[in-house]
């Protein structure tokens, strides 16, 4: 797993941190920065890589991690990445299944693209109502 998440033993350069970085753009308008977008990303494998890679990343675990993420995240950012990670894209055996089931990939990359852009939509509006709050 090293040589995929870390492409030169360093998470600046890593393959997951690339591709994080082109949503990184957007950062301003839900919260969201790079290791919140390279966690949201490794749960396409599975939807509880999310803390593990948010552990990683910060360098905590438990109750460390619950205290580097207070500091890490305003309340705004928070609830926003809280419903992204909800909405986000689901994880790869559910695509697959709904690739299995319909016999096509039009449906899984609908899927994909839809709950993509569902939640960074939804981050945005509960970001910027929260940061008004």
């Amino acid at each position: 797993m090293d040589i995929i998440v870390y492409s030169h033993g360093n998470i600046d350069t890593s393959y997951l941190a690339d591709i994080g970085k082109i949503f990184n753009a957007r950062r301003q308008t839900d919260g969201v920065e790079l290791a919140k977008m390279v966690a949201l990303l490794s749960s396409f494998i599975a939807k509880e890589n999310t803390l593990a890679t948010l552990g990683t990343l910060t360098g905590g675990q438990g109750a460390a991690l619950t205290a580097q993420l207070k500091t890490l995240l305003t309340p705004a950012a928070a609830l926003a990445f809280l419903v992204v990670q909800v909405l986000f894209i689901p994880c790869v055996a559910t695509v697959a299944a709904i690739h299995h089931e319909t016999k096509s990939w039009r449906w899984p990359l609908f899927t994909v693209v839809y709950q993509l852009v569902l939640s960074f939509a939804m981050a945005i509006v509960v970001f910027q109502i929260a940061r008004v709050l």
